[in-house]
């Protein structure tokens, strides 16, 4: 690996030195990502370095993994996210959100946008999803109103 300032797809990423972890790497993600960066410490990780943290992202009441359903996809000019019921667009050019309003909408993304047909999930468990993640949506509308601004949800 060598420090540097690397651009895919519109977005641009720095390789540098980290400051934290002794001979390990700082990678600088792209303002418009969904993260500042990440360190690395120059030792081979194992799935132990992992699990508090994951245990913590799917179980913890404050994860947004938790609180909202998230489905993510990178691709050549950006990525794509839909958390909860806002659907944001990523690119260089430009950042786009629109709400997904209905059952239909909802499941019609997941599968056209990110190939989640869910085809194998009975009636009565997409409706039960449906009611969920539109609960939780609605739920973290209201907050957002009570506080005179709207953001997506993180």
């Amino acid at each position: 690996m060598r420090p540097g300032s690397y651009r895919q797809g519109g977005f641009e990423y720095r390789l540098r030195e980290s400051a934290v972890a002794p001979g390990g790497w700082r990678l600088d993600h792209d303002e418009r990502g969904g993260f500042a960066g990440m360190d690395f410490e120059p030792r081979l990780a194992t799935t132990a370095d992992f699990v508090a943290m994951h245990r913590q992202q799917s179980t913890a009441p404050d994860s947004g993994f938790v609180r909202w359903a998230t489905v993510q996809r990178r691709h050549r000019a950006g990525v794509d996210i839909l958390r909860g019921c806002t659907l944001t667009s990523v690119t260089s050019a430009e950042r786009t959100s629109r709400e997904t309003a209905t059952a239909g909408e909802w499941f019609g993304v997941l599968a056209d946008l990110f190939g989640l047909t869910l085809d194998d999930v009975p009636d009565t468990e997409r409706a039960a999803l449906w009611t969920r993640v539109r609960t939780s949506h609605d739920a973290w509308l209201t907050t957002q109103r009570n506080h005179d601004y709207v953001t997506e949800p993180i």
